[in-house]
């Protein structure tokens, strides 16, 4: 497994773990007073969420690369 790959895996739960702490922090107990960690917990969430992005993008390139993506196929090819 690529280490992007790795990443990714990592980055989901990451990303998860702060989605879930800025719900708890918007409409969990006491939320009529936000804490004072939720904006910063919804930031990094967003954050986390653009490198999850990017880091996607990276393995799309890497998996179009090693595929050979771009290469005409023939519709005999297809058909055999």
């Amino acid at each position: 497994m690529s280490i992007p790959a790795r990443l990714l895996g990592g980055i989901v739960a990451v990303q998860m773990l702060l989605g879930f702490a800025a719900w708890w922090g918007r409409f969990g107990p006491g939320s009529a007073h936000s804490p004072r960690w939720a904006p910063l917990v919804a930031t990094a969430h967003v954050g986390v969420g653009a490198l999850f992005l990017a880091v996607g993008v990276v393995l799309l390139l890497q998996a179009r690369r090693l595929l050979g993506a771009g290469e005409e196929i023939s519709p005999s090819a297809v058909a055999a």
